[in-house]
């Protein structure tokens, strides 16, 4: 049993609401805001370092930047790419030792005085090598061995990295007129030895292939920092601020909607209990006094409204339903006995591959009086057949269920189909069937020959489909309609099936398929349809001619019941 859901009132529902619009507004602007603060933060860390790089670029001596580095690059070009290491290589890092002279201690200093004079933290030269997006450290103003890069590491960057520091990206935001925006040297990186820092550069001179430039880094602690105190400020304020928010919404709510709500609830539910108690006249909503001025005063009015009409209508619609179930049940009974009585589950014999059968049958109304069936009278004989009863409805469908009865008990009885068709005759003329008949087309295969012994009470005349794809009708004999006179015969014929056959059969519906202006689907037509589907399985041949004849009639309203059968006939396999 499936439990019910616990209630919650408007007021809460309301006030779950408004947290989480007031919590989607502030994520919102909270991501929102926390990014444009963080953006900005940064773009002021890379104009200043790449300004503080162009202010140490003016006390240094070029000219001896140039000797130093020629010296370094010179010994770094003469060492394979697979030798070269990082700054822990020290067997690498000892060839550039000679290195580490007068001019690159005097290069050193002016670093540091450049360094104590604009308060930075570190300062280095490096060779860019633009092709592999490297540094090659020259000059490092660290004075401490244990962290000093020395001259020859090498530093992997990104290329866009790389491409920024050398040429710059244009810094907008400092400045309202974009024609005034200067290039900025400096990225934001994240390396595994140095954490979160902003590298900043300006270019000394070119040598060779490499850019040789001065750089300084600033670690961005501070930054993380006060973004971890910006967001903690923020969400404090952010939860104050939604629960007020919630708290006006809920007041607002009850006052404008909740209330009046409950009023009319309270009057439906007093003139629901005014109806169980047997009362015909109620005032519930007329004693209402909702001056909303909105869509919940106009609800009241038409609720009153309501309230004068139902007890007009009440006895109208209770004979209404009564019929209406009377109707329903019926038409229930009579689509049960039908579905029950066709076959329709396909494959119907999927552990046989010597034939292939299938068959569909569309009403014109809930139920009709078409029928078809097949059974395997034993592992050698295949009996199926298809009928048409006169009338529709709920008549025809249960008269076809008394006649199919009969026709499958013969049959498995092992009569052949003239016998069968004269048996059910004879049993139906005897009973009273209010004038009604049934024309049937009944065939048993042999599967182990491909034998079609078959008989025809009135019925369609059948079509065999040869294996080539040519849709011929069969002139077969036809008998007299079962239940029109007792004592009628109903002469049999043979025919001869080859692998590959099949054999089409259906009821007037087909042929006599009327569009809007009166003009039926037709034979020629049906068997274009048939030689169009013929290369196809039974279920396919059964498609192709229900699309023809729905294309054929359009919008117009179904005349007869629509059934078909096809069997295919594919021998047995030595």
């Amino acid at each position: 049993m499936k439990k019910d859901k616990p209630r919650r009132s408007l007021s809460k529902k309301t006030f779950i609401a408004m947290l989480l619009l007031s919590a989607f507004i502030g994520v919102v602007i909270l991501v929102a805001g926390f990014a444009l603060y963080y953006l900005s933060v940064l773009d002021e860390y890379r104009v200043a370092n790449s300004n503080y790089a162009k202010s140490v670029t003016m006390v240094l001596d070029k000219k001896e930047v140039h000797t130093e580095a020629s010296k370094i690059l010179e010994i770094y070009e003469s060492i394979p790419d697979e030798e070269r290491g990082d700054g822990s290589d020290e067997e690498y890092l000892n060839k550039f030792s000679s290195c580490i002279n007068q001019h690159f201690y005097s290069i050193q200093a002016d670093m540091n005085l450049a360094k104590r004079t604009v308060g930075l933290r570190n300062c280095f030269i490096v060779a860019i090598d633009e092709k592999k997006s490297r540094f090659i450290y020259l000059v490092d103003s660290d004075p401490h061995p244990e962290t000093i890069c020395l001259p020859g590491s090498i530093e992997q960057y990104k290329p866009d990295e790389i491409s920024v520091l050398l040429y710059g990206d244009k810094n907008k935001h400092f400045t309202k007129n974009p024609d005034e925006a200067v290039d900025v040297h400096a990225v934001i990186t994240n390396l595994p030895a140095y954490g979160f820092r902003c590298t900043g550069g300006a270019p000394l001179f070119k040598y060779k292939d490499y850019t040789i430039m001065v750089c300084l880094d600033e670690k961005l602690d501070q930054l993380i920092t006060a973004s971890k105190i910006f967001m903690g400020q923020y969400i404090l304020l952010l939860l104050g601020v939604m629960l007020i928010a919630a708290c006006v919404g809920v007041a607002l709510v009850r006052k404008i909607t909740v209330k009046p709500l409950l009023s009319l609830a309270n009057a439906a539910r007093g003139y629901t209990e005014d109806k169980v108690n047997g009362l015909r006249s109620t005032v519930r909503f007329k004693s209402l006094d909702l001056n909303t001025g909105d869509e919940i005063e106009e609800l009241s009015r038409t609720m009153a409204e309501m309230e004068d009409s139902l007890t007009e209508y009440e006895n109208d619609l209770t004979k209404a339903a009564a019929e209406r179930e009377r109707i329903r049940t019926e038409l229930d009974l009579a689509t049960k006995i039908q579905a029950n009585m066709l076959p329709n589950v396909f494959p119907a014999f999927p552990e046989r591959s010597d034939f292939d059968i299938y068959a569909s049958m569309t009403p014109a109304k809930e139920v009709g009086g078409d029928f078809y069936d097949f059974v395997l009278v034993d592992e050698d004989h295949l009996a199926f057949l298809i009928g048409d009863v006169s009338g529709k409805g709920i008549p025809a469908a249960l008269f076809m269920t008394a006649v199919k009865i009969i026709l499958d008990d013969k049959i498995l009885e092992g009569y052949s189909p003239d016998t069968v068709l004269k048996t059910t005759n004879d049993m139906v003329c005897m009973g009273e069937h209010e004038e009604m008949f049934v024309t049937v087309w009944l065939g048993i295969l042999e599967l182990s020959t491909g034998k079609l012994t078959a008989a025809n009470a009135g019925h369609e005349k059948p079509v065999l489909i040869s294996p080539d794809g040519k849709a011929e009708r069969i002139k077969d004999r036809h008998g007299f309609i079962i239940g029109g006179m007792e004592g009628m015969k109903y002469p049999s014929y043979e025919l001869q099936l080859t692998p590959g056959s099949k054999i089409f059969i259906y009821t007037d519906g087909v042929p006599e398929a009327t569009k809007e202006d009166d003009e039926q689907f037709g034979i020629g037509r049906m068997l274009q349809a048939l030689e169009a589907g013929a290369a196809g399985a039974p279920q396919q041949v059964l498609d192709s001619v229900r699309d023809a004849v729905d294309e054929f009639v359009g919008e117009a309203e179904p005349f007869d019941d629509l059934t078909m059968l096809c069997l295919e006939y594919k021998g047995r396999t030595p």
